[in-house]
Order: C-alpha cells, then structure tokens, then sequence
C-alpha cells in the first residue's frame, strides 16, 4: 500500500487526514477540533481510501459514528418516606430514617451510569435552600463501580449518612442525579446538564409538632363542660410544624 487516507464530512466540510500505513495496517487521528461542528443525534460516515503503487484506489466506508455531546436526563419517581408540602420539596428525618430515592434515566446510548449527588445547604425564612459555600457534597453510592447501570434506577440513603451537625446551620440538601452515557458525557461537568438532572429539595426535621393549647376546646353537647356517651364528643387544638401537620391523633383515657 502507498498511502491511505483517512475522510469525514461534518456539515458540508470534508476532513481528510492522511494515515501510518506499514505492512497493510494504518491509523489516523482526528483532532478534537477538527470535531467541533458535529451535530447531536446525527450520523456520519467515515471512509477510507487506500492507494496502491500501481495507482489503483478503492474506498470504503468503515464507520457510521452518531454525535453525541449531551449527558444523559434523569427524572425523580418517588422519595419514600417523605412529606409533599410544594413541589420540589421533601422534608426528611435524615437521623431516624433510611430514604429511598428512584428514577429513570433517559439517553440513545446503550451504556448509561447514574448515581446521586446531595449538596449541603442551609434554609432561609422562606423555605428556600442555599448551597453551603465549601461544603463537601454527599455521593449515593461512595463507589463508582456500584453506579446504577441502564435506565430505572433506586438508591438508598441510610439513616444518619446526612449528619445536620457536619456544618453551621446545615438543614437540608438539594439533590442531583450524576449521569453518564457510553459517549463519556457526564452531567457533572456540565452546569447546564446538572441542572436539568435536579431532581429535589431535601429538608431536615426531626422535631415533632409544637401543640398550641390556646385554641383547645373539649366537650360534648349540649354542656360544652361534660360529656355522656350518647351524646357527641368534639376535640378541637392547634399544632403547627415546618413541614406541615399530617395526621393528627386524640387518645381518651379515664382519668381517676
């Protein structure tokens, strides 16, 4: 063989590079750069075209490559256990419990890794959470060979893995899902990409609900002051708590 070389057409612009040819075997290098116009989604040919010393040519087409710069998209199913007081927002009792976080993770590769990513925070008066400038972030699995692998994925955080002591007014944490495709794209290198993969906002309580007793009122009807059991019995109090009051509980016991 006298010379292969080595060509690609990106939008209308045809790279041709010149390859190492020894003893039938070659190879080439297409720089990064020469790589830049590629669309996402789109296919391309590369073909090779080997010249003898005689003068005769022949050229094939070696490859059909797919454009692929974008990380792959991750959405939240569910938070289990949590409290839905808005969207976007869990309140958690990271001490006492275990939580368990799954999802799905959408791309064209076949190859896809997903594991979570959970970033300190402190919560201002309105609720809102803001990133903790320095502070380490938390990765569900700590290993990357233990990454999710394929599309549906499920990870457990376990009870006491956020510790609300690691930092000053720590109260919660936003939490990411880290994606990669075959491609090399990974969503954490990419700002944009890491914020399509934000799945939500994790918030510390473990404080139960305060009982306000100035609003209590118990009794039956007619006499708000005693009660038969024929007649009806109303309870009536107020609780309040960040996260919101789930269910509330009355307990009637005789008193001596």
């Amino acid at each position: 063989i006298k010379s292969v070389t080595v060509k690609i057409n990106i939008e209308g612009t045809s790279i041709t590079k010149a390859a190492e040819a020894n003893a039938g075997n070659w190879s080439a290098t297409i720089p990064a750069a020469d790589l830049s116009d590629v669309v996402e989604g789109k296919t391309y040919n590369i073909s090779v075209e080997a010249k003898d010393n005689a003068g005769n040519t022949t050229t094939e087409t070696v490859a059909i490559l797919r454009g692929d710069m974008k990380a792959p998209d991750a959405d939240l199913i569910k938070i289990t256990p949590s409290v839905d007081k808005a969207t976007n927002k869990h309140y958690i009792r990271p001490i006492s419990d275990a939580i368990t976080v799954e999802g799905v993770t959408t791309d064209t590769s076949e190859t896809i890794e997903t594991w979570l990513k959970l970033v300190p925070c402190t919560l201002n008066n309105a609720g809102q959470l803001t990133e903790i400038s320095g502070a380490t972030p938390v990765y569900i699995p700590e290993s990357a060979s233990s990454h999710a692998e394929g599309n549906n994925w499920s990870f457990t955080i376990p009870a006491g893995k956020l510790d609300p002591e690691s930092y000053t007014n720590y109260a919660g944490v936003k939490l990411y899902a880290c994606t990669k495709d075959g491609a090399g794209n990974e969503s954490e290198a990419n700002a944009e990409a890491e914020e399509r993969n934000f799945l939500s906002n994790l918030i510390f309580d473990e404080a139960a609900p305060v009982y306000i007793g100035t609003d209590t009122k118990v009794g039956g009807e007619p006499n708000p002051d005693t009660w038969h059991k024929s007649t009806t019995l109303y309870v009536k109090g107020s609780w309040t708590d960040a996260a919101g009051v789930n269910k509330v509980y009355y307990k009637l016991t005789q008193s001596t």
